[in-house]
């Protein structure tokens, strides 16, 4: 059975690749593995489950509004540390069938606990935007990338301002207070002096 979970952005365009040799190396087969394993962070896999009808935007929203954070099989969200999808790939009699699982949970998919391999492709290739890659890492060749004044952006430059403030307060302060000490007591400011 394979375990899948979205590769790392630094090596999507490697992972991928290696991606469709053991996928054709599987169905054929000649593949020496029998699991591989991806990571994701928990806005993946969340989006991966509506992507997939597992869960809704609505029944998560109806879920936080009603304080309701019990397990609900029919309404699984949030993921927490650790979740999984596991996505096991079978082969009897000639067919290849897929079964989806998340947190140990078998999930019906297309309404089947277990599904032919083309329709499970079939199903991935609707949630699945053709130019997601410009959409989500918002690449635009043309197009220099906006820096915008963010209101977490103008608070953080703003108390850092004034910690430099302070430290120069301060600092203008202690230089203050040596100057008057010399003043009122120079002997004891002389390097010579040993005392």
């Amino acid at each position: 059975f394979l375990m899948i979970r979205r590769p790392p952005r630094s090596t999507q365009s490697r992972s991928s690749a290696a991606s469709d040799v053991y996928k054709r190396q599987a169905i054929s087969g000649v593949s020496p593995l029998k699991w591989v394993t991806y990571s994701a962070h928990d806005v993946n896999i969340n989006l991966f489950l509506v992507s997939l009808n597992i869960t809704s935007p609505e029944c998560v929203l109806e879920k936080y509004k009603n304080k309701n954070f019990d397990f609900d099989p029919k309404c699984p969200f949030n993921s927490h540390f650790a979740s999984n999808i596991i996505f096991e790939l079978h082969h009897d009699d000639g067919k290849w069938t897929v079964k989806f699982f998340y947190d140990d949970h078998q999930y019906p998919l297309a309404g089947d606990s277990e599904i032919e391999y083309s329709k499970f492709r079939q199903i991935l290739k609707g949630s699945l935007d053709p130019d997601f890659i410009p959409k989500c890492y918002n690449q635009q060749p043309d197009v220099e990338p906006r820096h915008e004044w963010t209101p977490w952006k103008i608070t953080l430059v703003v108390a850092l301002g004034w910690v430099l403030i302070g430290m120069l307060v301060l600092t203008v302060r202690a230089i203050a207070g040596l100057c008057r000490m010399r003043n009122e007591n120079p002997s004891s400011f002389h390097p010579l002096n040993s005392a």
